[in-house]
C-alpha cells in the first residue's frame, strides 16, 4: 500500500524502505477575510490602485520590483493598515522613472491587530 505525502515532504531510503523526513503543514483560512479585487491603471508618471473596501478590514499595499532578484514583497510605507470604509479606496503611487512594479493587497481583520 502506497501513502501519499503532503507537499514539502522529503524521503530517505533506509533498508529499502522510504521514510518521511519532514512534513510542512500549511494553515489555510476556512473563510476568506474579505473580497478584494485590486484594479491598477498606469500612467506616464503615476500608478493608480483601486479596490472596494470592507469595514472591519485593514489593507496594506505590497510592492515588488518586477526585475527584483529577491522577489520580496514589501509594504509601501504610507499605504499600511488602511482602514476599510465600505467604499472605494484609491491610492496613487509615483514610482521612479523606468521602475516597473507589481502590486498586491494584504488584508487583516481589525480584531487581530494589537494596539
Amino acid at each position: 500500500m502506497m501513502k501519499l505525502l503532503k507537499a514539502g515532504a522529503t524521503l530517505s531510503l533506509l533498508g529499502g524502505l522510504l521514510l518521511p523526513q519532514a512534513c510542512v503543514h500549511v494553515k489555510h483560512e476556512k473563510k476568506p477575510i474579505a473580497k478584494a479585487n485590486l484594479f491598477i491603471s498606469r500612467g506616464a508618471k503615476e500608478t493608480t490602485l483601486q479596490w472596494e473596501s470592507q469595514v472591519g478590514v485593514l489593507y496594506t499595499i505590497m510592492q515588488k520590483a518586477k526585475n527584483s532578484r529577491s522577489g520580496t514583497w514589501t509594504p509601501i510605507p504610507d499605504a499600511q493598515n488602511i482602514r476599510g470604509t465600505g467604499s472605494t479606496m484609491i491610492y496613487v503611487d509615483h514610482p521612479r522613472r523606468g521602475l516597473e512594479k507589481s502590486y498586491r493587497l494584504n488584508l487583516v481583520p481589525m480584531k487581530k491587530i494589537k494596539k
